[in-house]
């Protein structure tokens, strides 16, 4: 499966325009999330995080104005209901962030994230970074070269360019499984990737990346939670519940 998402990233990354959210292809491994789903983002953003109606709407016009997403009406916000993921799930991970990191690093903090989408959630945090009172130092996604390329392009689009200014976004080729991250005590994002990672694949990101973390979040689906050599803070119930086995992982 991933060496023909590979092989698809290839041909996205090199059209003149960015259409990819919109390609079945691609819709097969992201921008997949439903309406359902996205009607059930939108009551956790409104409902647990309390949002404003113009906070939520403002990352999500920013999101959808690049990569022609397929766009529906959720609840009189029309949008991708991905972009709605993000916004929840960014919030989970400033949120951690500003629990668990020394508050002398809310403001130079180092974050790694393995398998990085498009880079929709590398946004979604730099957009609501300053309202957890935490900057970036530096933000590193390891990911598939040919992702890594989309990435790129996607967040180096002048449509971002108010929101990234200043940005250091680093990308690094998941053969190296994060060795050439050159961070320390950083806080670790891996959203429905790690989890899937073979034991081989986990096992070398375990010795030459964890290492250098210090705390982190993880969307974790497929599999029971294991030990990965980190000491876990809380585990629970991913929300909403998009498959039975699906955890929230912090540690």
């Amino acid at each position: 499966m991933y060496s023909e998402y590979a092989k698809d990233l290839k041909a996205l990354v090199s059209a003149e325009h960015l259409t990819f959210k919109s390609t079945p292809s691609y819709q097969e491994i992201l921008e997949h999330v439903s309406l359902h789903d996205g009607r059930a983002y939108l009551d956790l953003c409104r409902n647990e995080l309390l949002m404003s109606h113009d906070d939520i709407v403002a990352f999500a016009r920013l999101n959808d104005a690049l990569g022609a997403p397929v766009l529906y009406d959720v609840r009189g916000i029309t949008c991708s209901p991905t972009s709605l993921r993000y916004v929840y799930h960014a919030h989970l991970v400033l949120k951690h962030i500003r629990d668990t990191m020394p508050v002398a690093q809310h403001d130079c903090l180092s974050l790694i994230e393995v398998g990085g989408g498009y880079g929709g959630l590398c946004l979604a945090l730099h957009y609501y970074a300053a309202k957890f009172g935490i900057r970036f130092k530096e933000y590193h996604i390891v990911d598939l070269a040919e992702a890594g390329a989309l990435q790129e392009r996607y967040l180096r689009s002048d449509a971002f360019a108010d929101c990234l200014r200043g940005a250091d976004i680093r990308f690094h080729d998941a053969l190296s499984s994060g060795s050439t991250v050159p961070c320390e005590s950083a806080f670790l994002v891996s959203n429905y990737a790690f989890s899937e990672f073979s034991e081989k694949v986990r096992a070398g990101y375990m010795d030459a990346l964890f290492g250098k973390v210090a705390h982190g979040f993880m969307a974790w689906n497929f599999i029971p939670v294991f030990d990965f050599g980190k000491p876990l803070i809380k585990v629970e119930h991913e929300r909403p519940l998009t498959c039975h086995a699906n955890r929230f992982v912090y540690f």
